[in-house]
């Protein structure tokens, strides 16, 4: 697949400036939510319509978390760490992906919606907690830089990459006419503002966008410019003013320890055919001495189990993927073992979402899931 590219520079004047700097800003792993000390990581698996309905069934299987109030700029132009810097805009955020797209909701206590409310959401593509920019304007140092996208409150999308460690972006390309990498939608119902986006887990832009499967972790933080108060808000922190080396080996880094994380989880290859996936045992006691934990496919009528590549499946969790031993085809199914000690060594009691993936002979793939209970007694 390729795109024509236009690479546009943005002068980032004003409170654009601020909104750039907002928006390139922050990011790692492990950052604590300063109310509850608690490690921020969202996952969940679903696929979104983008058209700016954050609709409860649609999103059911997303993770989401409320922010409180966002931090703001005091006077417009320092910003303060919480409780200092609160802002009147507050919000929830969702997050999940479907093995092709992340997808990223917001809903913002914002009473009204103008092209001049901008969300952006900011990565940490490497997740090693430095915002790293991309040339001409930036001094990268291991060949990288950070993804964003940006969406107006008139629906527009914008695919951008950070082009120096203060925030400041590039517009990497505007999409050839009928298809859209990047999309977003949003909508106003005279309370809550509402943004969906979506981004594809990988695409053909390597030099600029980020490159993700299940069990990779990135960070992001958000940024939330309100036509209203012309100020800009950001969730969930972000370090101001803390270049690090700008003539040393660090040279053109930001630090980016405030970020969130958000995890993927697996979901199957993009555009694997959905499977019907049975897996048992269905409580798995963690000191039992079985040998086998088993699952039995089955596919759509127009598709033949026959046509399975049995040394392709595999069971995933959120950061293990362990491969069959061995399979036996049956009626309109197929049953295939796995290492019971292997799968048991990645698990803790709870209930635990497990996906079975494989290829077909002809080509293309196959995805079900299936949710078991891990009891550890006497613990």
């Amino acid at each position: 697949m390729s795109r024509t590219k236009k690479y546009i520079s943005v002068s980032v004047l004003g409170m654009f400036m601020v909104m750039s700097i907002l928006a390139g800003y922050p990011v790692q792993g492990h950052y604590q939510d300063p109310q509850t000390n608690e490690i921020i990581s969202l996952s969940g698996k679903g696929t979104a319509t983008i058209d700016g309905i954050i609709d409860s069934t649609e999103w059911a299987d997303a993770d989401s978390m409320n922010t409180g109030a966002l931090l703001d700029f005091v006077d417009g132009t320092v910003l303060k760490n919480y409780p200092v810097g609160t802002s009147p805009y507050s919000g929830t955020i969702y997050v999940m992906n479907d093995g092709c797209n992340l997808y990223i909701g917001f809903k913002v206590n914002d009473a009204t919606l103008t092209e001049y409310d901008v969300l952006t959401v900011s990565f940490d593509d490497d997740h090693d907690g430095w915002l790293e920019a991309y040339t001409p304007l930036g001094y990268p140092t291991n060949g990288g830089g950070e993804d964003m996208v940006g969406l107006k409150g008139n629906g527009y999308a914008e695919d951008r990459y950070i082009v120096s460690p203060y925030g400041t972006y590039v517009t990497s390309a505007y999409d050839p006419v009928g298809y859209r990498e990047i999309n977003g939608a949003c909508t106003n119902d005279g309370t809550y503002s509402y943004f969906e986006i979506s981004h594809p887990l990988d695409t053909s832009d390597d030099d600029h966008d980020f490159d993700l499967s299940a069990g990779d972790t990135i960070g992001f933080t958000l940024g939330y410019h309100a036509s209203e108060v012309n100020e800009a808000h950001c969730w969930p922190s972000w370090v101001y003013g803390t270049t690090i080396g700008m003539t040393g080996p660090l040279s053109g880094y930001q630090n980016a320890g405030g970020f969130a994380n958000i995890v993927i989880k697996p979901a199957g290859p993009c555009g694997a055919v959905p499977a019907s996936v049975s897996i048992g045992p269905k409580t798995l006691n963690l000191k039992s001495n079985g040998n086998w934990v088993t699952s039995t496919i089955k596919l759509p009528g127009e598709y033949d189990v026959n046509d399975i590549d049995l040394t392709t499946v595999v069971l995933q969790g959120a950061n293990f993927e362990i491969s069959a031993v061995s399979g036996q085809f049956g009626g309109n199914g197929i049953t295939v073992k796995f290492d019971r000690s292997e799968l048991i060594s990645y698990l803790s009691p709870g209930d635990v979402e497990l996906t079975v993936t494989g290829e077909f002979l002809s080509g293309g793939s196959f995805a079900g899931s299936d949710t078991i209970k891990v009891i550890n007694p006497g613990n």
